[in-house]
């Protein structure tokens, strides 16, 4: 019997404190929200290694340094209403929500999000909201946001995302670009977004934020 309080604490002490992530309440939301109760039956054992998770539907629950840095990244206050673009089966959210006043997740496998709020009401996670919808699209009902965490990777950040942003908010998630995986968190300021790559990550790009090849005849 695995005793999943103790894997929390080697978690942070292992992966977490090690990768320079500081914040208090990023460190006491990740011991706090337990993972495993987020990742398929079949996956519990190794719910706090150090990797990414594979979900299906080329879908991924993020290493726990990523989730960890992201956060720090985003320094989501109490007062924050944060948009997080795939809930996945609810960890990131439920994490989120620990930070914030409100996390609004989106979520395109209806399944899964099915999944996420299940799980969430049942650790009483109230100011998590799952709805599901295309990723690319955000949830414009509640915006503008404080906060943006793209819960996956992005080849390119669709404009109407963008604009659910506040003036001066933040958006994070794993970008590639240039030939480079990386987190990066970017400062909204009028209609452009101020990059600045943190880094090295690597997860599947998400649906809706891939480059479209073009064809030149």
């Amino acid at each position: 019997m695995i005793d999943f309080t103790l894997a929390r604490k080697h978690m942070v002490d292992g992966q977490i404190r090690p990768s320079d992530i500081t914040l208090y309440p990023v460190i006491k939301a990740l011991l706090d929200t337990p993972r495993e109760a987020f990742v398929p039956r079949d996956k519990k054992a190794i719910a706090y290694a150090d990797q990414n998770i594979d979900l299906g539907n080329n879908r991924t629950l993020l290493a726990p340094r990523t989730i960890g840095r992201m956060l720090e990244g985003a320094n989501i206050q109490p007062t924050d209403m944060v948009l997080c673009i795939g809930a996945n089966l609810g960890y990131v959210p439920a994490v989120i929500s620990r930070l914030s006043q409100v996390v609004i997740c989106v979520e395109s496998d209806e399944s899964f999000a099915s999944v996420a709020e299940q799980t969430l009401s049942e650790q009483g996670q109230d100011n998590c909201v799952v709805h599901v919808g295309d990723l690319a699209m955000g949830e414009g009902d509640h915006a503008p946001y404080d906060v943006v965490l793209i819960n996956g990777a992005i080849e390119i950040l669709p404009d109407i995302l963008m604009s659910q942003v506040k003036d001066h908010g933040k958006i994070i998630a794993i970008r590639k670009h240039d030939g480079r995986s990386q987190i990066s968190v970017g400062i909204k300021s009028g209609d452009r977004i101020a990059w600045d790559d943190q880094h090295n990550a690597f997860a599947p790009v998400l649906p809706g934020f891939e480059v479209v090849p073009t064809f030149v005849f």
